[in-house]
This record gives C-alpha cells, structure tokens and sequence, in this order.
C-alpha cells in the first residue's frame, strides 16, 4: 500500500520528466526513475 509521502515523491519526480528540456532528457530520466523504483517496488506481474 502507498502512503501519501510515497505519492508525493512519485509526482515530484514526474514532474521532473514533464519538464525535461527535451524528449530524449525525459526519456533518460525515465529509465533512471524505473530502475530506481523496482528496488522499491518489487513485483513479478501485476496483471
């Protein structure tokens, strides 16, 4: 279950992506973001 600090982070750091100067700077910050939350996310299939 999320907590408000974890959604707080979580729109913060997205918000850093909406406004990358360029495609290929948000494309980049979203790879680091990813790998970043599987460590604390773990999960095999959410589906």
């Amino acid at each position: 279950m999320l907590c408000w600090r974890m959604i707080k982070e979580f729109a913060k750091n997205m918000k850093a992506a909406y406004t990358a100067p360029t495609k290929d700077a948000a494309l980049a910050f979203l790879n680091d973001f990813e790998q970043k939350r599987d460590k604390t996310f773990k999960y095999d299939n959410w589906y």
